[in-house]
C-alpha cells in the first residue's frame, strides 16, 4: 500500500516514518458482529487480534485513524509494571501469591507476549531491550534499590542498581547520581507495533472501520447496539471500550475516577557526533523528576525527548521551547540541539496509579480499561489478550484485574483542567519540601 502522509498539523514522527496507511472506510450500514471493539489503539487492536485468532468475528471502530491517539504518540518506552504501580507497591499491597501473579502478568508476561507477537507476525518494530531509571537526587537511589529488591522477591532478577560512574557509560550527562538498570524493559516504535498487530488481525478476516466514532452504546435483548454517524453495529457477544482518556464520553459514570493530562515529545535536530555520543549504551531513559524527562535514541543521530505534563494543551511552539530548555539542562554539551518536530499526547491518570479495568454483568458484557498513567505501551497489549481470554472463558486474569478498588478524585464537580493543574502543583510543592523522596509523576 502506498504511504499516506498525515493530514493533521500535530502529527508524531512515527506517522512520518513511511508506514503504509490503512485506508479503512467508515461504517455506512447497519450490520452485526460477535464482539465490537471501540478504539483503534494498542488495547483495541490487541483485543481484536487475540479474539480473531480464536475465530471470533470482530468489528473494530476507530473515530479517526488507527494509532491516532496515545498509542501512536507516546515515547515508545516499555516499562515493566502496571501503570504507575511498581514492584514495591504491589509487594506491599497484596498477599504474596497475588503480588507474584500481578508482577508476572504486568512484567514478564507482558514482555514475553510482545516478543512472541513480533516473531509470529514478523513485525519489525525497532524493539530493543534495556531501560534505565536515572536518579536526579542521591536520595532516590534508596527507593530504586528497594524497587530492585522487590522485583527480585517477586521472581524478577532483571534489575540492578548502578552508581553514577557506571551510569555514565550509558548516559553522557553529569546530572545523575546512579540508575536502576533494567534488562526486561526496553523501547519500541509503537505505531509499527500497532500496524503489525492490525495486519495480523486483518489477515484473519477482521473488519475495521476508521473515521467512525461511537456516538452511543445501548443494551438491548440481542446484545449492544452501537450508533455511529452513518451506521449502526449490533454486538451480540461483547463490547470492548478501548478509548482510554475518552472513556467518560461514553461511560459518564467513569468521569471522576480519571483525569486527563497532556505530555509532549520532540524529535531533535541531528546530533553532530551521533546519538551514541549522548546515549553510548543505546538504552531508553526516564528520570526521577516529579515530571519526568524521558528520552531515547531515534535513528543514528537524533533523540526523542519528552515530558512536561500539563492540564491544558499548550501549543507546539511553546512546548518545543520548554523541551529545548530541558535538553540543554540534561545535555549542556549540546547547546545547538533543537526540536525539529514537536507533538502532544493525551493520557489519563488515576488516584491509585493503577488502571481501571471494568466488566459489566450479564451474558453480553461491556469491558472498559483506562487510566494508564502514561505507562501503557506494553501492558495495553497484555490486557487486550486478557480481555480476549475472558470473552472466551480461558482464564480469570481480567476478573482479577477488576477487583482492584479505585476512588474518585475529590472535588470532581470542578473542571478537569483545574483538578489536574492543582494535582501537578501539589506534587511539585511536596517535592520541593522533600526532594530526597522519590515522587515521580
Amino acid at each position: 500500500m502506498p504511504y499516506r502522509p498525515p493530514s493533521a498539523p500535530d502529527f508524531s514522527v512515527y506517522a512520518c516514518d513511511l508506514l503504509p496507511g490503512c485506508g479503512n472506510a467508515p461504517l455506512e450500514e447497519e450490520t452485526e458482529t460477535e464482539v465490537a471493539i471501540i478504539g483503534g489503539g494498542l488495547l483495541g487492536v490487541s483485543t481484536a487480534l487475540h479474539l480473531a485468532q480464536s475465530g471470533v468475528a470482530c468489528a473494530l471502530l476507530e473515530k479517526a485513524t488507527l494509532g491516532a491517539g496515545a498509542s501512536g504518540r507516546n515515547g515508545g518506552q516499555l516499562v515493566p509494571g502496571l501503570a504507575r504501580w511498581k514492584a514495591k507497591d504491589i509487594q506491599q499491597t497484596f498477599p504474596a501469591d497475588e503480588a507474584r501473579w500481578l508482577w508476572s502478568f504486568a512484567a514478564m508476561e507482558t514482555m514475553g507476549l510482545l516478543t512472541s507477537l513480533m516473531e509470529q507476525y514478523r513485525i519489525d518494530a525497532e524493539y530493543r531491550p534495556g531501560h534505565l531509571t536515572a536518579a536526579v537526587h542521591p536520595g532516590h537511589l534508596r527507593a530504586l534499590g528497594q524497587e530492585s529488591a522487590a522485583r527480585a522477591a517477586l521472581g524478577d532478577d532483571s534489575t540492578r542498581l548502578i552508581d553514577a560512574r557506571e551510569c555514565g557509560r550509558y548516559i553522557n550527562a553529569s546530572g545523575y547520581h546512579g540508575a536502576l538498570l533494567d534488562t526486561l524493559g526496553g523501547q519500541i516504535q509503537p505505531l509499527k507495533l500497532l500496524y503489525g498487530l492490525w495486519q495480523g488481525y486483518q489477515a484473519l478476516g477482521g473488519r475495521t472501520y476508521e473515521h467512525t466514532p461511537a456516538l452511543s452504546i445501548e443494551p438491548e435483548r440481542r446484545g449492544y447496539m452501537i450508533t455511529t454517524p452513518s451506521g449502526r453495529l449490533l454486538a451480540r457477544k461483547a463490547v470492548v471500550l478501548a478509548v482510554h482518556a475518552d472513556t467518560p464520553t461514553l461511560l459518564p459514570a467513569h468521569r471522576a475516577v480519571t483525569l486527563p493530562l497532556y505530555t509532549y515529545l520532540a524529535l531533535t535536530t541531528p546530533i553532530p557526533e551521533g546519538s551514541h555520543s549522548l546515549l553510548p549504551g543505546g538504552l531508553a531513559v526516564y528520570d526521577t523528576r516529579v515530571q519526568i524527562d524521558y528520552y531515547r535514541a531515534y535513528g543514528e543521530d537524533r533523540l526523542l525527548f519528552g515530558g512536561l505534563g500539563t492540564s491544558r494543551r499548550m501549543g507546539n511552539d511553546a512546548a518545543a521551547r520548554r523541551i529545548e530548555r530541558r535538553l540543554r539542562s540534561v545535555f549542556p554539551q549540546c547547546p545547538q540541539l533543537r526540536a525539529a518536530l514537536c507533538w502532544s499526547g493525551r493520557f489519563d491518570i488515576t488516584r491509585s496509579g493503577m488502571p481501571v479495568c471494568t466488566r459489566s454483568a450479564g451474558s453480553s458484557p461491556l469491558y472498559a480499561v483506562h487510566g494508564w498513567n502514561g505507562h501503557g505501551v506494553g501492558q495495553s497489549v497484555r490486557i487486550g489478550k486478557a480481555i480476549s481470554d475472558d470473552v472466551l472463558g480461558k482464564n480469570h486474569d481480567f476478573t482479577r484485574l477488576t477487583r482492584f478498588r479505585h476512588s474518585d478524585f475529590p472535588l470532581s464537580f470542578l473542571p478537569d483542567s483545574w483538578l489536574a493543574g492543582g494535582g501537578l502543583a501539589w506534587s511539585s510543592a511536596i517535592n520541593a519540601l522533600n526532594p530526597q523522596k522519590m515522587n515521580s509523576f
